[in-house]
């Protein structure tokens, strides 16, 4: 388990270093840092029996750890949401043109 855990603190780490730079694309930066925080926080949130028996958090913390974790939650399904209706708006939307070019 430590050798995961290792990993893991380095995934996190390595992803945090490169929300330091400069990502292109309209939105793209925001959508890896809300990926990264949801991550970072479900392995605290995961383990966190054991960072607490360590006190490498307290129980505040830990109270903290879960209550920003549904707030990204809930930030990325109003994401998933918003995209699902683009896209249906899209399907849509490409359904009528060509339903129009097949009856002109």
């Amino acid at each position: 388990e430590a050798a995961v855990a290792h990993c893991q603190l380095i995934v996190v780490s390595k992803f945090i270093e490169k929300l330091q730079q400069d990502i292109a694309g309209k939105g793209v930066k925001e959508q890896l840092q809300l990926l990264c925080g949801i991550y970072a926080l479900s392995l605290i949130h995961k383990h966190q029996g054991d960072f607490l028996s360590t006190g490498s958090i307290t129980a505040k913390q830990a109270s903290l750890v879960n209550d920003q974790l549904r707030s990204y939650n809930a930030q990325s399904a109003e994401l998933i949401a918003m995209k699902e209706i683009i896209a249906g708006e899209t399907w849509l939307h490409l359904a009528r043109y060509h339903v129009k070019r097949i009856h002109v």
